[in-house]
């Protein structure tokens, strides 16, 4: 509501003229706005939000069943207000039904799919069920999220809720190199490890995190090999990209049994990262393993190197719990820490057969250190909720 106030003056005949006009926005207005603002509250990415308490919807979409909303389709969506926070998400997990297939896709900002960003998608299909979708990037902050169905004619999903988790890799974990998520002219063999790294060719993990304080070292477990003498091959790794601004250390790899090698990079690393790792010599290098972390305590997560074989460890995450199968006639303690280094669980383990449970834990990503002796096991375990 506005209220506009005339001035008047007299001219020289008598004759009254307006000389200006005020216009003001009244104060009922004025408190009427600012309520509608503090009533649009964001709801946390990481917690259970339900469908149906949206903040904006198109016309298509209907409340059925009452818990769920039903029609995504044709480009239907719903809104919400969310907060990412700092460190932020890169998955979504939904509750939906779909009588066949059809994807919902994850939308910043904007309805318009021109001008708002894409940043993933789900996919729905059956009955009633969980349903995980990568997004394309970490998102932090606050931002208008659009749930959309695209596509026309068929079945439509109906949606029970939706979360965030972030599910990632963290650079001081330790990774075997046969997991990589892409590579180039390389072979997995013998099993285990990965071999002709030479001449460009290269492995690479996607999306890996390396925190708000940047690790110092990169550790990895590895040889070069040849039927002859050869000298120290060249293996250098890389951020994001192959190129000479964004080498982080290059490692002179021997011609000899797998060995331990470390060394101090060469600029600091935050955040997420795909990491390269490259073979640049003219010869045959085999990596075995690798960490961002003190290979000090994670070495023997992944081999028992002294005897050459894998150690009757498991670590079996399920939705509500961590199973641990260990060595009899050990004891082993365990701690599990949130992404900023919290401790939220911990304790001595006696048995040899046991569980950890996640309940009540905020859905997201832990890390689990068991140690035992002088071994250490580190894996990375997602809560879902």
């Amino acid at each position: 509501m506005t209220i506009d106030i005339i001035e008047f003056h007299t001219n020289k005949r008598g004759t009254r003229m307006p000389s200006r006009s005020l216009r003001f926005i009244a104060a009922a207005t004025i408190l009427m706005a600012a309520l509608a603002i503090q009533a649009q509250q964001y709801v946390d990415a990481f917690s259970q939000i339900e469908a149906e308490e949206h903040v904006e919807t198109s016309a298509g979409l209907v409340n059925y069943p009452d818990y769920a909303m039903n029609g995504y389709k044709n480009g239907n969506y719903s809104g919400y207000l969310v907060d990412f926070g700092q460190e932020g998400a890169n998955k979504i997990i939904v509750r939906a039904y779909i009588s066949g297939s059809r994807s919902l896709y994850v939308i910043l900002d904007t309805a318009d799919t021109s001008a708002g960003e894409v940043v993933g998608s789900v996919n729905v299909a059956g009955d009633w069920s969980e349903k995980k979708g990568a997004l394309n990037r970490s998102v932090t902050g606050r931002h208008k999220v659009y749930l959309m169905g695209i596509g026309q004619g068929g079945s439509a999903p109906a949606l029970d809720w939706f979360t965030f988790i972030a599910e990632f890799d963290t650079a001081t974990n330790v990774f075997e190199a046969e997991n990589n998520h892409g590579s180039q002219g390389t072979s997995n063999y013998p099993a285990g490890v990965i071999n002709q790294l030479k001449n460009g060719n290269y492995f690479m993990f996607k999306n890996m995190y390396f925190g708000q304080t940047a690790p110092d070292q990169l550790s990895i477990h590895a040889r070069a090999y040849a039927g002859n003498a050869i000298p120290d091959q060249p293996l250098s790794v890389y951020v994001d990209s192959i190129a000479a601004t964004s080498k982080i250390v290059t490692f002179g790899v021997p011609q000899a049994d797998y060995q331990t090698l470390g060394s101090s990079l060469t600029m600091p690393v935050t955040g997420f990262h795909d990491v390269y790792f490259v073979g640049e010599g003219d010869q045959n290098v085999l990596v075995d393993w690798f960490t961002f972390g003190d290979p000090n305590q994670v070495v023997s997560s992944v081999r028992n190197v002294n005897s050459g074989g894998r150690e009757a460890v498991s670590i079996l995450p399920t939705r509500t719990k961590v199973n641990l199968h260990l060595p009899a006639g050990r004891t082993f303690s365990y701690a599990l820490y949130t992404m900023h280094g919290a401790v939220v669980k911990q304790a001595v383990l006696n048995d040899t057969h046991l569980s950890i449970s996640t309940s009540g834990l905020r859905a997201g990503q832990y890390l689990l250190r068991l140690a035992g002796g002088n071994n250490t096991y580190s894996q990375s375990i997602s809560v879902l909720r």
